[in-house]
């Protein structure tokens, strides 16, 4: 299964994604006030793209993964655990939670 979607102009407060072996493809908003992000997922290729001026945390509890996650935007702040570090006071940010198997994951 591949899902490809491009929330750029749209306010989502929430997206939630429960797939199995699939490839995910997400544009962020980039006004949307806050928006959460909860993917479960078996072994997929997870793709998140977060516009500039959008904060970001991401979460990962995850099996055998890689990752790919722009450190200059969004620092390691313990293991599996990566923010911006204006998170806390940003006007638009996006939380990302990621469950899953062996994973593939980039967030820029």
């Amino acid at each position: 299964t591949n899902l490809d979607f491009d929330l750029t102009d749209v306010k989502v407060t929430f997206l939630g994604v429960d797939t199995g072996a699939s490839s995910l493809k997400v544009k962020l908003p980039t006004n949307a006030g806050s928006t959460l992000v909860d993917v479960e997922s078996g072994a997929a290729s997870l793709d998140f793209s977060v516009p500039q001026g959008v904060a970001a945390r991401i979460r990962m509890e995850q099996g055998v993964s890689s990752s790919n996650i722009d450190l200059t935007r969004f620092p390691q702040l313990a293991n599996g655990i990566y923010q911006s570090p204006d998170f806390d006071s940003a006007a638009n940010k996006v939380e990302i939670n990621l469950e899953g198997g062996a994973n593939s994951v980039s967030v820029r």
